[in-house]
């Protein structure tokens, strides 16, 4: 079958020719594709530089700000870091400041409780001391009673 139908198109020219005219617009429009994608490979060959270069400084730029933001952040810490060990210097001077006094005033404290100890044995000393006075006496009272009957 496949015989015959190469002899048909073969008997027929008019076909024939059409093909040929179709086959070579095809390869016109075949060779304009190819061309025209030659021309647009060549135009992108032509811009990488330029777009090479514009990556390239959007890079820089970026790497820029970058250290602009990390030299800011560093600054403002840095700032923040002076500012708090401050507020810590002035709580730990107030602290102590508080702290001596309260050394002074348990200082003060204990010399009156050693005073008011010392006032205590004293005072027990002689209230013992009189106890056995008034022992002694209520003794020489008891025995004077004893002898005036």
């Amino acid at each position: 079958m496949s015989g015959q139908r190469s002899q048909r198109k073969a008997k027929n020219p008019r076909k024939t020719w059409e093909r040929s005219r179709e086959e070579v617009s095809d390869e016109s429009e075949f060779e304009s594709d190819q061309t025209e994608k030659m021309d647009q490979a060549e135009a992108l060959k032509a811009g990488l530089p330029s777009i090479s270069s514009d990556i390239w400084d959007v890079k820089q730029e970026l790497r820029n700000g970058l250290t602009s933001f990390k030299d800011e952040l560093k600054g403002e810490m840095k700032q923040e870091n002076a500012n708090l060990m401050q507020d810590i210097e002035q709580k730990l001077t107030e602290n102590h400041k508080e702290l001596q006094e309260q050394r002074t005033s348990i200082t003060e404290a204990q010399a009156c409780i050693a005073e008011l100890e010392e006032c205590n044995t004293e005072a027990s000393d002689m209230l013992t001391k009189l106890t056995k006075q008034t022992c002694q006496m209520q003794d020489k009272l008891t025995d004077l009673e004893a002898r005036s009957r």
